[in-house]
């Protein structure tokens, strides 16, 4: 499959922006990316996928999941020089979400960045498992999410580098926003080194809205909702898409958490 096309899956869609990618459906959604290519694709809603990314081939991912419960497993094999960068927004979606990359031939790189937004009584159960399986491999996983109402969510991050590995690199992030009394978050981010000649690092945070930046923005004029709207948005980033969700959906979860 080349150049841009649409195609529709069991789960949901998928869409090549760019490149060329071989594409099937077994028990799951396969996708092969070639020796050298560089490609652009777009996953909604799918369920199992696998991902093969050959030798000096990039790889840019970005994955939508809408409003409902999901089991989701995202597996994704690097060979020499391959780069993966991947780009999650999660709107109200609950159930199971894992993502996993074998970084198996040097060189090879991932990046991930997870945004999500809950409310009601949404939970999500998030794991994240990174295996540097080869030396001079990089990877660095971000994750932050925003919850309301009774909203749950667990993020569970593991990497691991192994003892004849050298000169890795990785960095692994969770941060959670509770914007509720009844709203829950925890974020274990660990690391598994077996190797001295790595780079690693780790943060997580569970935190609330702070006061002081509130009272600043409602001294501007804001209302209190609008305030913790905007403060919202500014932890999740810039994603239009998300952006737009969380002002069509705000007033709702307002109501919901009432």
């Amino acid at each position: 499959m080349s150049g841009q096309r649409s195609i529709s899956t069991t789960n949901g869609k998928v869409f090549v922006r760019m490149g060329k990618v071989e594409i099937s459906e077994e028990s799951g959604l396969l996708m092969n990316v070639p020796k050298g290519e560089r490609c652009v694709v777009d996953l909604e809603n799918q369920g199992e996928v696998k991902i093969v990314v050959e030798a000096g081939a990039v790889l840019e991912i970005n994955e939508l999941y809408d409003e409902g419960e999901r089991k989701v497993s995202v597996r994704i094999s690097c060979e020499r020089d391959a780069v993966v960068k991947r780009k999650v927004i999660s709107l109200c979606a609950g159930g199971s979400f894992s993502v996993g990359c074998d970084l198996n031939g040097e060189g090879a790189e991932f990046g991930s960045e997870e945004v999500r937004f809950s409310a009601g009584a949404v939970h999500a159960e998030n794991k994240i498992e990174i295996l540097h399986n080869a030396s001079e491999t990089k990877s660095r996983v971000e994750v932050r999410e925003a919850l309301r109402g009774s909203s749950r969510s667990f993020t569970h991050g593991r990497v691991r580098i192994g003892k004849e590995i050298k000169n890795a690199n990785t960095f692994l992030s969770a941060h959670a926003l509770l914007l509720d009394e009844d709203a829950r978050a925890r974020a274990i981010p660990a690391l598994e080194i077996e190797s001295a000649d790595v780079q690693a690092g780790h943060a997580a945070s569970v935190s609330t809205v702070d006061q002081d930046q509130l009272f600043y923005l409602m001294s501007r004029g804001l209302s209190r909702t609008t305030a913790e709207k905007e403060i919202v948005k500014g932890f999740l980033g810039e994603s239009e898409k998300m952006n737009n969700f969380i002002e069509g959906k705000w007033q709702e979860a307002t109501m919901l958490n009432e």
